[in-house]
Order: structure tokens, then C-alpha cells, then sequence
């Protein structure tokens, strides 16, 4: 599994078995309609590319291009082992080094881009479709940076589930079925995005509901209420998340990956703790979220 053939044969069974998920994926609009906001957004960036990728990229894949990314990129140099739960450290580092020591190191640059500050707007109309599907993005801080914590309450505040602004004002009112915002944190950049689904009736109406909502967030920032309550979600989701091994392992491994730190859960919860009022609302002027590219796909 570590150092695995990629035989021409199985490669070209993978590649169809990709395709049929490309094509799965761009039936289901609510995974399309993010997937091509954050290509416009980020616009040539390479956080804008697929996970997938396209039917075209895949189709001119070669293995033998595949054996050589792997080479170059799956390097004892650019990889992380982490481990978590319960296990013997002495008894991992002798499996890691009979398993591992005769990797050679590569050349596995990480070059990070500025992102591009993109205000787009664009619709795709499918006729098979009932409901109009929105995406906005905009910018926001990057993995790395410490108001990621502050990014990440005033996604909940903004855009959760339930007792958010788009829930009270979009949702509770039957404007929207669907309407959130989360605080996507990357390789040196970072967005927020926003998913609603509505009737295509209610587009126009439910966008300036929105537009309001981020112009409120602007000139009157965030409560000590609405802080509370994000700050509550936050860390019961953060304690039970740590309650599994992998939840552990998952932060342990972006931590380290993103910043060459080892954070425990206590960090988190004191820097999450930390966040006042006046952070939020120096971010909100710093990024300012209402200026946002949107992507749309809805019934023609």
C-alpha cells in the first residue's frame, strides 16, 4: 500500500472507476455548485482546482505520469506519520523504520500563491433542476493564521445549522431550505463559504436578505450573545470530536503538516476561549465577507 506498483492494468480500472464518480458528483448540485464557485473564486489558483479532477485530465493521465508523481511527491521528506490513541512510541518508530528507512528523499517543493481577491458572479441553468443552488466565497485567513479561531466562530455565528443569522432570517422564515456558512482554512489562504438552496422565485429576495445580513455584520459586528453561543457549539464539537483516536489523529496531522506544530486539545480550547467580541469584528473589517463571488446553478 506504501509503495504500491500502479500496474498500467489496474491503473486504467482506477480511471474509469474516477470518471464514474466525476459524473456521480455533478449530479448532486449541491457538491457541483461548490465545486465550481471555488474554481471561479480562486481562479487559476490551485485551491480552486477538483479533488477529482475532470473526465479530461483523467483520461490523459498516464501511469507511467502517476508512478512518477508518486515518486516525487510520496517522499520521506514531504510525509507525516502521526499516530494517536493508544500504542507503544518505541514499537512504532521500529516499524516505521524497517517499513520506511530505504525511502529516498526528493526534491517536493511546496510553493504557496497568494489567492486572488475575486468578486465574480456566474449562473449555469440545468433543466432537470427545481430549486436554484448558490455558492458565495470570499476571502478569509489561512490555516496557519491564529484568527483562524476567530474565523471559525464568526462562520457559526454567521451560518450554522441552526440559531445562525441565515437560519433566523432565511431558514426559520421558509425563504430558504438550506442556508450555511463555514470558515474553510488552507495552505496559506483560507475562504468562507456559503451554501443556500431556495426556490428560483425567492433568488432575488434571499440574496438581499444575505447582502443585508453581511452589511449588518459590517456596521454593527457580532454580540456577546451570539460570541457565547458559537463559542458553546465550538467546543462541544471539539470534545467530542477528541473523544476518538481519529479525531486526534486528524488535527495532530494538519497541525504538523500546516505549521510544524503539535497542538493538544487544550491549546484549542484556550485559543477558542480567547476569542472577544473585538476580534470578530476587526476581522469582519479586515476580510469583509459581503464581498463575495457567487456561482449559481438553478432551472432554466
Amino acid at each position: 500500500l506504501m509503495r504500491p506498483a500502479l500496474r498500467d492494468e489496474d491503473f486504467n480500472i482506477e480511471k474509469a472507476v474516477i470518471k464514474e464518480e466525476i459524473a456521480m458528483y455533478k449530479d448532486l448540485p449541491s457538491f457541483d455548485v461548490m465545486d465550481r464557485c471555488r474554481s471561479l473564486y480562486f481562479d487559476g489558483h490551485p485551491c480552486g482546482n477538483s479533488v477529482l479532477g475532470s473526465e479530461e485530465s483523467i483520461n490523459n493521465l498516464t501511469a507511467e505520469q502517476m508512478r512518477d508523481y508518486f515518486a516525487k511527491r510520496y517522499a520521506p521528506n514531504n510525509m507525516v506519520l502521526a499516530c494517536a490513541g493508544n500504542f507503544d512510541w518505541e514499537q512504532i518508530c521500529s516499524i516505521a523504520e524497517n517499513s520506511c528507512s530505504r525511502w529516498q528523499k526528493q526534491t517536493a517543493e511546496r510553493k504557496l500563491e497568494k489567492s486572488p481577491d475575486s468578486q465574480k458572479k456566474r449562473r449555469v441553468e440545468k433543466p432537470n433542476l427545481v430549486r436554484e443552488h448558490i455558492c458565495l466565497m470570499s476571502p478569509a485567513v489561512s490555516a496557519q493564521d491564529q484568527r483562524r479561531f476567530a474565523a471559525s466562530l464568526l462562520g457559526t455565528i454567521v451560518g450554522d445549522d441552526v440559531g445562525s443569522r441565515f437560519f433566523w432570517e432565511l431558514v426559520d422564515k421558509a425563504l430558504a431550505e438550506t442556508a450555511t456558512m463555514h470558515f474553510a482554512a488552507m495552505d496559506g489562504t483560507g475562504a468562507f463559504c456559503s451554501y443556500i438552496r431556495c426556490s428560483n422565485e425567492d433568488m432575488s429576495g434571499v440574496l438581499d436578505i444575505i447582502r443585508s445580513v453581511f452589511r449588518s455584520l459590517s456596521e454593527s459586528g457580532i454580540t456577546e450573545d451570539e460570541l457565547k453561543k458559537a463559542k458553546n457549539k465550538t467546543l462541544s464539537a471539539l470534545v467530542i470530536k477528541n473523544e476518538l483516536p481519529i479525531g486526534r489523529l486528524t488535527d495532530l496531522g494538519f497541525n504538523w503538516i500546516y505549521s510544524q506544530q503539535h497542538r493538544s486539545i487544550t491549546d484549542d480550547i484556550d485559543a477558542i476561549k480567547a476569542v472577544t467580541v473585538d476580534d470578530i469584528c476587526s476581522l469582519i473589517e479586515r476580510l469583509n465577507p459581503g464581498k463575495f463571488t457567487q456561482f449559481s446553478i438553478g432551472p432554466a
